[in-house]
């Protein structure tokens, strides 16, 4: 008697038509005395298999992975990550560490709607003077908020004149520096005066530079509004915090929200 896959295959196909013709579609002969049976045996040399579903492992090829040593340095490779992280950054906080409370907040009534026009950045409003709209990159790696002035000789899009200001403004330094991004480079003043984060949401005296010479900034851009951390680097702590005037910071201090936190969603 042959049994090879082939007559098994060809098998259960005409079981399946002379099923159908019958109008037995659906029947199954594994009944009666055949119920539990796993394979019939007919008289005219075909044979019927049951097939069953067989769940498999979680990760069917461990026994191979095992066998061949495969992956052996990922695990070294993490710790190692692991390691250098934390001499640069120092060990991470758990959540739970710094907030003992689900519902610690973090001034989360004060939002903004951020919009990425480019794919490559996200830009959204600070108010300069109290009135003067300007669309700023909300920046992770910078420090100073930089917004372009109404005296910038190849500024594009809005332009912030101090004279509009509803504050007080008043320029700290009396001759023009540069500062320098990856792909910008930015000639200016320093100047304090009143800044918002929206219509009512100020800070009245906030340290800012305006840009009056520019390369690397168009539109969308009006500026750049750093989020940078206020901490030392953590491999020279010794060099102190060189970072400039933070917007979040100074909202912290002010009370406006209640730690100088900030996050991003979707």
């Amino acid at each position: 008697m042959r049994k090879a896959f082939g007559s098994i295959s060809v098998a259960a196909l005409v079981a399946h038509e002379a099923a159908a013709r019958h109008g037995l579609r659906n029947s199954s002969p594994f009944v009666g005395e055949h119920k539990d049976a796993r394979t019939i045996e007919h008289g005219n040399g075909r044979v019927t298999n049951k097939m069953h579903t067989t769940k498999a492992s979680y990760n069917k090829y461990e026994s191979f992975i095992e066998r061949e040593n495969l992956f052996k340095n990922r695990q070294a490779k993490k710790e190692q990550n692991n390691t250098m992280y934390e001499f640069l950054f120092g060990k991470e906080e758990s959540a739970q560490s710094k907030y003992n409370s689900s519902s610690h907040r973090l001034g989360a009534e004060h939002t903004q709607n951020l919009v990425n026009t480019d794919g490559t950045m996200w830009t959204g409003p600070m108010y300069m003077g109290g009135n003067t709209l300007m669309d700023v990159v909300y920046d992770t790696g910078s420090d100073w908020l930089v917004v372009e002035g109404s005296d910038c000789i190849n500024c594009e899009g809005n332009t912030y004149d101090v004279n509009d200001s509803e504050g007080t403004p008043e320029q700290v330094n009396a001759s023009a520096t540069e500062r320098n991004y990856g792909s910008a480079s930015l000639v200016g003043y320093e100047y304090v005066d009143k800044v918002c984060i929206a219509l009512g949401t100020c800070i009245e005296d906030f340290e800012f530079f305006l840009i009056n010479e520019q390369v690397g900034i168009a539109e969308p851009i009006d500026g750049i509004l750093g989020l940078s951390r206020n901490n030392p680097f953590y491999v020279a702590p010794e060099g102190g915090n060189t970072t400039g005037p933070l917007y979040v910071e100074k909202l912290a201090a002010a009370g406006i929200i209640d730690a100088d936190k900030f996050s991003f969603y979707f």
